[in-house]
């Protein structure tokens, strides 16, 4: 299974991100808890980013670019 998680840490955010199950990216406490499941994208995800306002930005080979807030997409992006 294809893991890749990156994690940030500080006073006011705490978490860890990575892709679970192939398609699933699974959002995490430093302490180990899920927080959220997010799923949107229909095959593998490739990458994740976790930018400094806490918003999770993933790509994959469905060919899209998501953007997600919270437990939601705030923003799908197709590729061409």
């Amino acid at each position: 299974m294809l893991k890749r998680q990156v994690c940030r840490g500080g006073l006011a955010f705490q978490r860890c991100i990575h892709i679970w199950r192939i398609s699933e990216i699974r959002v995490w406490t430093l302490e180990g808890d899920v927080i959220h499941i997010l799923s949107g994208h229909t095959s593998f995800v490739y990458s994740l980013a976790l930018l400094p306002n806490g918003d999770i930005v993933s790509s994959g080979e469905d060919r899209s670019v998501r953007v997600w807030k919270g437990e939601g997409i705030s923003n799908a992006l197709p590729l061409s």
